[in-house]
């Protein structure tokens, strides 16, 4: 099987690597690159558990060649980590509501 060299920039990092012409993906952030944060779901790109960031755009890397986003810019984590500060900065708001509010039993 033939191999080549990767260079990727993945959250930020320049990556350089040798992988198989066949590798896809998410088996290269997973067990070359050691980015487990990118899961393994369906194995055919219906789920989304795999949806990764290439130059900003979301691409399910069950379904991508690892060699087809050579030189491009790659976000793993950043997926995860800006849906919990939405869901933070949500709860703040909420939580920032019901404390100016009275509880119900003060109304009367």
């Amino acid at each position: 099987m033939a191999k080549r060299l990767l260079q990727l920039t993945v959250n930020d990092r320049v990556r350089e690597d040798a992988v198989a012409d066949d590798a896809l993906l998410v088996d290269y952030l997973r067990d070359t690159a050691g980015l487990t944060g990118t899961k393994q779901g369906c194995d055919g790109g219906e789920c989304g558990a795999c949806t990764v960031l290439i130059d900003g755009v979301p691409r399910l890397s069950c379904i991508t060649l690892a060699a087809s986003v050579a030189g491009r810019l790659a976000d793993v984590e950043r997926l995860y980590v800006n849906s919990l500060m939405k869901t933070h900065d949500a709860n703040e708001g909420i939580a920032a509501f019901l404390a100016k509010r009275k509880p119900s039993w003060e109304h009367r």
